[in-house]
């Protein structure tokens, strides 16, 4: 594995550690801004419907 990690670099590859903010799995407090946002809109009685 070593060597394949020294090859990719000698390539030019270089390993990512992407993460995910921790958010719990449920709830209000699992959406996003934005998907917050939408059911403020909703719950207001907007739609997406051209009326």
């Amino acid at each position: 594995m070593a060597r394949v990690q020294a090859r990719l670099r000698a390539l030019g590859v270089r390993r990512r550690h992407w993460g995910q903010p921790q958010r719990p799995a449920f709830g209000w407090d699992s959406l996003t801004d934005t998907e917050r946002a939408v059911a403020s809109l909703i719950i207001r009685g907007l739609t997406s419907s051209p009326a």
